[in-house]
Parts: C-alpha cells; sequence; structure tokens
C-alpha cells in the first residue's frame, strides 16, 4: 500500500491522513494490538513535513513547538501519536530510503520473526535450525585448520499489509 501525504499542497489535512494510516494498519493487523506506528523517514520527506503549513499550525503556541526550536528533533517527531524518525542510511552509496518517501510499520505487535534453516552439512539434514553452525575442517596439508561459518536466517513480515510506503 502506498499513500501520499500530500505534504506539498499546503492546504493537505497532514492529521487526517495519519490517522487514516493509523487505521489501515489496524485493520491489516488482523486483530493483533500493536502499541503505536513508527514510520522511517528521509531527510526531504522529513523537511516536507515538519515545514507543512498545517503542521507548523498544529504546534504553534503548543510547548512542543519550544522542544522543536530548542532540541534535535529528527529522532522523535510526533504527529497523532505516530512517530517519525529521519533515516538517512546508506549502502553501497545506495539509499536504503529514497527522496520524499518513507515507511511506516506497526511497533509492538511482533508481525517480524525470523526463521532458520539448517546448514547444509549432511549431518544437518532433517534437524532442528541453530542460529550459527561452525565446522573445524583439517586443511589438505595437516598444517592448518580451516574453519567453516555459516548461518541460514530468513526475516519474514507475517503482514505485509501493515507496512506502508508514504510518499510526500
Amino acid at each position: 500500500k502506498t499513500i501520499s501525504l500530500g505534504l506539498k499542497t499546503a492546504s493537505t489535512d497532514v492529521t487526517g491522513k495519519v490517522r487514516d494510516l493509523v487505521r489501515h494498519i489496524e485493520t491489516n493487523l488482523f486483530g493483533l494490538q500493536a502499541s503505536g506506528v513508527n514510520v522511517l523517514v528521509s531527510p526531504e520527506f522529513f523537511e516536507l513535513l515538519v515545514n507543512h503549513a498545517k503542521v507548523k499550525d498544529a504546534y504553534a503556541n503548543q510547548p512542543a513547538a519550544l522542544q522543536l526550536l530548542k532540541e534535535d528533533m529528527r529522532n522523535r517527531f510526533v504527529i497523532q501519536g505516530v512517530t517519525f524518525t529521519e533515516y538517512n542510511a546508506t549502502i553501497g552509496g545506495k539509499r536504503l530510503i529514497d527522496q520524499e518517501k518513507a515507511y511506516a510499520y506497526p511497533v509492538g505487535a511482533d508481525i517480524f520473526i525470523d526463521v532458520g534453516a539448517p546448514a547444509s552439512f549432511m549431518e544437518t539434514v532433517n534437524t532442528l535450525a541453530l542460529p550459527m553452525y561452525a565446522k573445524q575442517i583439517p586443511n589438505r596439508l595437516g598444517t592448518g585448520i580451516d574453519i567453516h561459518m555459516q548461518s541460514n536466517r530468513l526475516p519474514i513480515n507475517t503482514r505485509p499489509g501493515c507496512v506502508v510506503e508514504l510518499t510526500a
């Protein structure tokens, strides 16, 4: 699911869009209870969000407005109980979150699980998986030992409808 927050339009009801986001996630939890919703945002998305006219109006004359001026709120900016966090990570020069995009997900609902598979050794066929496998193998010349390690983990999102892409 992709939801546009309409951050480039001054008249957009941002708080209403955030409520719609939370409702969508709640519906797709299929009865699971979440303790909140987190959103990882690109730096560009964050700037559009905190500088949106409706967001500024909502924070005007509130104690939170003074906090915005005093502190770096990029790691915890809250609207309607939803926490927006700027995430500016790269791997190999590739950004993990594209410009003007964000990803929302529920917190505390345990929708992400991590399962494993046995190692690719004959002695591990039809056994339960362990988190890590290590094996010592004498090298060909008998001058040392080679160490082989492997972990076969697969992270799974059990409720994919709960992870929502947001666009500015």
